[in-house]
């Protein structure tokens, strides 16, 4: 497993959006619908060229994923709020995106 660790705000869904267009067979993973679909957006508004159905929630993830390569935003998020579903994930991801919370990364003012 590979791990995007950076501060908040740097940068690390970018680099995971940009990693899947580089991996066919990468699907993001996503807390719920809602992110997933704005993960998706985030994507064409950088100009990928990402289908929809490569975002999925952790809700849909038993239904879809066979052969993929599992892409996590957030992690260190999932694992705390839904430690079953991270134990579950841990097995079977690829990539992972994590917050270094030692450092400061760029703050939205």
């Amino acid at each position: 497993m590979k791990v995007i660790k950076r501060p908040r705000h740097s940068g690390k869904t970018t680099i995971l959006l940009h990693a899947m267009v580089a991996d066919d067979a990468a699907v993001m993973v996503c807390r719920t619908r809602a992110i997933a679909h704005g993960k998706w957006i985030m994507s064409q508004e950088l100009g990928l060229k990402l289908h929809t159905d490569r975002f999925i929630s952790l809700a849909h993830l038993p239904l879809k994923v066979q052969n993929e390569r599992l892409f996590v935003d957030d992690f260190d998020y999932i694992s705390r709020c839904h430690p079953r579903d991270a134990d579950r994930l841990a097995r079977r991801v690829s990539v992972v995106t994590v917050s270094d919370h030692t450092s400061k990364g760029r703050r939205h003012e």
